[in-house]
């Protein structure tokens, strides 16, 4: 019987469970995981390691610990590094794919004017490059707002929103779409703008980065997100340091995951269009995806006609009524490829198509990829 291999994981409480699902999947592979907590004196980490016959390391950045547990020569990776550690494989977030997709979000909610807020620590800086460079070859500015570096972190506690941000809030023009570096930023801002009368998501829509259901869930109107990639990330670094083991160099760069789906929520469920009968068609296909079989059939449930659709579509949207109805369709499809288990057929009768072979066709003409290598990523 092959002998399986042993790996001393050392995460905080809160990484170790976002990180468990990943490095289960390694466990059919002939590994076996022994926890230690992070959340300790760096001495009591390293006697709770030293006795354990592990075959390779995973442990979170930490620089005293890193180094000394280098000390013990085995294959290692680490995880949330912003820098190279010799010998060791690196392996976090892409945090300037993070801010790209919140910018992608929020484009396709049909939002024209854009606002960041952000601390300059931790993940946020690469963050809002990411988003300020992705709206900007989209031909758009944003309005950047960061706190002092002190005020708080990026953890599941959120602050008042203080009498800055509120006057921040306040001279946007809008509606205006705001990405938020974390999820606590997130939070605060909802708060914030809730008190000066901005109303979420027709005035502001809110996006933040994580997806911690203890903030996002709570906040009202509940926060969209993009979802970091934890299972993926842990699938990662796992499957590197079984090729380090297997005597693989480590690769010269950081390994950076990048993010896919972005759980949609009420704060960002805004159709951000002027003309009130494409707003009012737009809110109906939305929520009528399912049943809607039709432009004529979209036409009667309005009380309108369909030259007088059209038109307003082409001058508002630069689209027709059935092409705005296909991206609808689409973007709820790549929503449900990204964040369920649910098949090609069952979205594609979710999402009103009448075949999954249409779906398909549509899917690759809007994203310009297939459904099955989004699916792939997830």
């Amino acid at each position: 019987m092959t002998r399986r291999r042993r790996a001393v994981v050392i995460l905080s409480p809160r990484n170790l469970r976002r990180l468990a699902a990943g490095l289960g999947r390694w466990v059919a592979r002939g590994w076996e995981f022994v926890p230690v907590p992070l959340d300790q004196p760096t001495g009591s980490v390293l006697r709770l390691i030293s006795g354990q016959k592990a075959d390779g390391v995973l442990v979170e950045f930490d620089i005293d610990l890193v180094e000394s547990v280098f000390a013990y020569g085995k294959p290692t990776v680490v995880l949330f590094a912003d820098l190279i550690v010799d010998g060791a494989v690196c392996v976090n977030i892409d945090d300037y794919a993070v801010g790209r997709r919140a910018a992608q979000h929020l484009l396709e909610r049909g939002l024209r004017r854009f606002a960041y807020c952000g601390r300059p620590t931790m993940h946020a800086p690469e963050r809002m490059r990411g988003y300020r460079d992705a709206l900007r070859e989209a031909g758009h500015t944003v309005s950047v707002f960061e706190e002092a570096a002190g005020a708080g972190a990026a953890g599941p506690v959120w602050q008042e929103p203080g009498g800055r941000m509120q006057e921040w809030l306040h001279g946007l023009e809008v509606p205006c779409g705001i990405f938020a570096a974390h999820d606590t930023l997130g939070r605060t801002l909802a708060e914030g703008a809730a008190r000066i009368g901005r109303r979420i998501p027709d005035d502001v829509a809110i996006l933040s980065a994580s997806d911690d259901p203890l903030v996002c869930e709570w906040a009202d109107p509940p926060l969209s997100c993009v979802a970091l990639p934890w299972e993926r990330i842990a699938d990662t670094a796992a499957g590197w340091l079984d090729r380090l083991v297997n005597g693989d160099a480590a690769p010269e760069d950081p390994v950076r995951v990048a993010p896919e789906a972005v759980v949609t929520r009420a704060s960002t469920e805004v159709i951000a269009v002027s003309d009130p009968l494409v707003e009012r068609a737009l809110r109906h296909a939305r929520d009528n995806l399912r049943t809607l079989q039709s432009v004529d059939q979209w036409v009667r449930a309005l009380g309108t006609n369909r030259r007088q659709l059209e038109r307003a579509f082409r001058v508002s949207t630069g689209d027709s009524p059935y092409g705005a109805l296909i991206r609808l369709r689409v973007l709820r499809a790549r929503d449900c490829l990204l964040q369920t288990e649910a098949s090609l057929a069952e979205i594609s009768e979710l999402c009103g198509f009448s075949r999954p072979e249409k779906l398909s066709h549509h899917f690759r003409r809007v994203t310009g990829e297939s459904p099955s290598k989004v699916r792939r990523r997830r």
